[in-house]
């Protein structure tokens, strides 16, 4: 099981870093008022790509409950299927 980390507390920051990095990222912005993504980012091949409000992770070494996230951060179990899972 991995980790689905909810990044819209820290949408503007997610933005901000991708625009750091103007000679990979031709352009990013935020979206408001679409449950579904937080923002849409082009890379160099200029392929409009949606900035989702999750992001997956899987701890491959090491005991998952031990990751320590960022507040306001949070993070939900997933199963192996990499659905939402209700298990603590």
């Amino acid at each position: 099981p991995g980790s689905l980390v909810d990044v819209r507390p820290v949408r503007d920051h997610v933005v901000g870093a991708l625009r750091a990095h103007a000679t990979q990222v031709q352009a990013v912005t935020p979206i408001d008022g679409d449950p579904r993504l937080v923002g849409a980012f082009a890379l160099s091949n200029r392929l409009l790509q949606p900035l989702l409000p999750n992001e997956g992770y899987e701890v491959v070494g090491g005991d998952p409950g031990a990751v320590e996230w960022p507040e306001p951060v949070r993070r939900r179990r997933t199963g192996s299927d990499g659905a939402p899972s209700t298990r603590r």
